[in-house]
């Protein structure tokens, strides 16, 4: 349910009549709609909007550990900027990773300080997802990189701590910080414009990930990258050995669950470290005051790994696999949760209306609004569910290695999550935590055959791991494998989306629609080939591309392509559109 099903009104001429918190509240505490007491959902939003400051130290102290610590001097010179570029186009001229590593080593080391800052900051802003600059390259793609500003030209240390301000921004609109990266990329210096639009592009084509400058730079402390596990596709079950882990692939918003058992406190992340505002973690504390499993059996600050998903009413986890609980489709679920996990800010800013007007009757209107929200987030607080794969120690996994193999990690998981609901269970309560579906097969036939069993309950996929796979940081090559249903559909391309960052010249995306013309979309998943790139070389790939001197971007208009996406949605207007299309098939057709 979401608040628009929340039918809460208020009785004419009540409230225009108060003008004060207390006895809002209590008269409020009369009134229940849908089973839920208004009063005592609004007194509880209070409370937990005051106490948010208290209740998040541990909360502050993770993030401080992981957000980038961005201390750059602000010189009025340009030596830094130069000296970086030129590391980075030498990088990318050396084919051979270790021999790109210890380039990058002794360059580091023999570095003056300043540009060392420098150069820690442009790697944390690239390649750190705590950052989000909105618009990617397109932001910035009519200002001519050659084109020296106008003015006073900002130094790189000061661009790159307004880029920073810019990243971690969350409270301006998407627009707004689009015009503020504007500005300031056209109050760089022309070589200063080249590092922007790298950090702004995320890649820097030098073929060095973020885990790369990880191992090298980690012991600076200054590079801080949030750990994720990639899955390799269909084509990669080579890589598999028998038996293998099956897994359930869960279908909501992926989580970090982070516990220490020392301090009884935890915080929910989601993939780019930004928190989420869950509260997963309510009776850790009273489960191991009474069994003291967290503190004995595990004693270290932990991960949990999973997806926050939305049960359906009257749906009970004790006792259930997670291939048996009833949820929410992602995109009514995952609405949900991001609306809860906003709900310190919305909140704020519904109650100021509701105190702007109370004591006249301009009150009911924003009363009305809020008391609808309040009960859409007790509601989602009575039905999240966790679903949850893999269990691994806070400071490995914070390193982006956890040296945990993916049968070990699931061992610990299984162990606690027994005890947990077995406890909960003898409490008379029901869980919101599940093991994600496991099973043990011996070939591909057997995963295949649980496959079609999970599209058949209408479920996504699963996840195909080698048991001895190491959880880490990045796409794994040890064997974990996505197998996800896909649907396809044919579609006409009209144009295209100009390339961008090291395909600047060539095709980012096709615009494509369907034959009626009501659906339109941006198609990814090109080949070099497509978006008009060959190899300089053709016999060396380390030498890089260019762009081929016969190619077209207008050669695919009029195409039909048949495009793969995971679901196919309509906005509130009605208006079709594919969830991650791209392309499978170019076929040779005209018209």
């Amino acid at each position: 349910m979401t608040k628009d099903d929340f039918n809460f009104i208020c009785p004419a001429g009540l409230f225009e009549r108060i003008d004060n918190i207390d006895t809002l509240v209590n008269t409020l505490k009369s009134m229940v709609t849908s089973g839920y007491n208004v009063g005592e959902a609004l007194e509880f939003r209070l409370s937990e909007v005051r106490g948010q400051q208290v209740d998040e130290n541990f909360s502050e102290e993770i993030m401080k550990d992981l957000a980038p610590l961005l201390t750059c001097p602000v010189v009025n010179d340009y030596s830094g900027e130069e000296s970086i570029y030129d590391l980075l186009i030498s990088l990318k001229s050396i084919s051979a990773s270790k021999t790109k590593e210890e380039f990058l080593t002794k360059w580091f080391i023999a570095a003056p300080e300043q540009h060392k800052e420098e150069f820690l900051t442009f790697v944390n802003l690239t390649f750190s997802s705590l950052y989000t600059y909105n618009g990617t390259v397109k932001a910035i793609k009519d200002i001519p990189e050659n084109q020296a500003a106008i003015g006073m030209q900002l130094p790189l240390s000061e661009v790159l701590v307004r880029l920073n301000t810019i990243g971690l921004d969350e409270e301006t609109k998407p627009k707004e910080k689009v015009e503020q990266i504007r500005f300031l990329y056209s109050s760089c210096s022309p070589t200063a414009k080249k590092l922007v639009w790298f950090i702004i592009d995320r890649a820097l084509d030098i073929k060095m990930n973020e885990k790369t400058f990880y191992n090298i730079l980690g012991f600076t402390g200054r590079v801080n990258i949030i750990p994720y596990q990639r899955c390799e596709t269909e084509e990669k079950s080579y890589r598999l050995t028998f038996p293998c882990m099956v897994q359930l692939k869960a279908d909501g918003k992926f989580q970090n669950l982070i516990f220490s058992p020392a301090k009884k406190q935890g915080i929910t992340l989601n993939r780019s470290g930004k928190s989420s505002n869950l509260k997963p973690f309510s009776l850790f504390k009273e489960f191991d005051e009474e069994t003291g499993y967290l503190t004995k059996t595990w004693g270290i600050d932990f991960v949990l790994m999973g997806e926050a998903l939305i049960k359906v009413p009257g749906e009970h986890i004790i006792g259930k696999s997670a291939l048996d609980i009833k949820v929410y489709s992602r995109q009514k679920g995952n609405g949900l949760l991001n609306s809860y996990g906003n709900r310190f800010k919305t909140f704020n800013t519904m109650w100021d209306k509701v105190l702007e007007r109370m004591g006249n009757k301009k009150v009911i209107k924003p009363l009305e609004d809020l008391i609808a929200q309040l009960l859409e987030w007790k509601y989602v607080e009575e039905n999240i569910v966790y679903q949850v794969w893999n269990m691994v120690p806070y400071l490995n996994w914070k390193t982006l290695d956890t040296k945990f193999s993916c049968i070990k990690s699931f061992q610990y998981l299984n162990d606690f999550i027994i005890n947990y609901n077995a406890w909960m269970s003898l409490k008379g309560y029901d869980t919101n935590f599940v093991i994600i579906h496991n099973e043990f097969h011996n070939s591909l036939d057997d995963v295949a055959d649980l496959y079609q069993r999970v599209l058949g309950l209408g479920l996504e996929g699963l996840v195909v791991k080698n048991q001895e796979a190491v959880i880490e940081h990045g796409t794994s090559t040890a064997g974990i494998i996505k197998m996800k249903d896909f649907k396809d559909c044919d579609l006409r391309v009209i144009g295209y989306e100009p390339g961008t960052g090291q395909f600047v010249g060539g095709i980012g995306s096709l615009l494509c629609e369907t034959e009626c013309g009501r659906l339109r979309v941006n198609v990814a998943g090109l080949k070099h080939k497509d978006r008009g790139f060959i190899r300089v070389d053709k016999d060396n790939s380390a030498a890089g591309l260019m762009l081929d001197p016969e190619h077209s971007n207008d050669k695919f208009n009029g195409k039909i392509i048949t495009a793969k996406y995971n679901a196919l949605s309509f906005d509130k207007s009605g208006v079709p559109s594919l969830s991650l299309p791209s392309m499978i098939v170019m076929e040779l057709i005209f018209y």
